[in-house]
């Protein structure tokens, strides 16, 4: 914080990017909504604070594009699931001496809230579908902390790779570890998780901002974080390439 305020105050750059991150680190310690959680949002608002009196302080706060965007909301944890230990046990992967897998025909990736298929042979259909049955045999039983199997299909439609084949999705108060030794179900490592699949309103990102010669104000509804980029860009005069998404309508 200290440096974002000096290069505004002493450079005024033309961007400048700010990573806040005490309140990811207390909601995934002590879960969202907990007191340390609330604290850290507390702080965080104090930063903001700066970086708005540093911008007005260098005479630029009146033709600054000034945006505040989370990347991801919180769901609570309470248990892990390993689902490469079910592939471990289902013989589609090996593990060495020291556990670690040396051998594999399926992996899963894993991040939070959602774990991403990998085949070693992406023409492997007879694996992928033991997977597939595995997995949604597991899901069907009630409490499983499986919400959905999501085909590619599917991943594709949330904005995924379509290489992608199928990706788990957890109900609250589950989380996936890539992990393949030890027991499918165990206590998790944090409180407070995310990464699930774009369908949770709880997990929904915040977006403020305010610039010169704002048209529309007020609520924009759900944006595509992809969107975000280009209307920085916009701003700024910049053309990004034609994969870019496009901008918000502000102006």
């Amino acid at each position: 914080m200290d440096t974002a305020v000096y290069l505004i105050r002493n450079h005024r750059p033309q961007v400048l990017l700010l990573h806040i991150t005490e309140l990811d680190n207390q909601q995934h310690d002590y879960g969202p909504l907990s007191q340390q959680g609330k604290a850290a949002v507390e702080e965080s608002d104090a930063h903001i604070g700066r970086v708005l009196r540093a911008l007005a302080d260098a005479g630029i706060a009146e033709r600054t594009l000034f945006v505040v965007v989370s990347d991801h909301g919180f769901l609570p944890v309470s248990q892990s699931l390993k689902p490469n230990v079910l592939l471990r046990e289902a013989g589609l992967l090996k593990l060495d001496a020291k556990g670690k897998v040396e051998e594999w025909q399926a992996y899963f990736q894993t991040d939070g809230g959602s774990a991403a298929l990998h085949l070693k042979d992406l023409r492997d259909t007879a694996t992928l579908e033991r997977v597939r049955t595995l997995f949604a045999q597991k899901a069907a039983v009630n409490g499983s902390g499986i919400r959905r199997v999501l085909n590619a299909r599917e991943v594709e439609a949330y904005g995924g790779g379509a290489e992608t084949p199928l990706v788990l999705s957890a109900e609250a108060g589950f989380s996936f570890v890539s992990a393949a030794d030890g027991a499918y179900s165990s206590p998790p490592a944090y409180k407070g998780t995310h990464g699930h699949a774009p369908d949770r309103e709880e997990l929904q990102a915040a977006l403020v901002l305010t610039a010169p010669d704002l048209k529309k104000t007020g609520d924009l509804g759900v944006v595509r974080m992809t969107s975000i980029a280009g209307t920085l860009a916009r701003f700024l005069g910049l053309d990004l390439s034609p994969q870019a998404d496009s901008a918000l309508d502000l102006w």
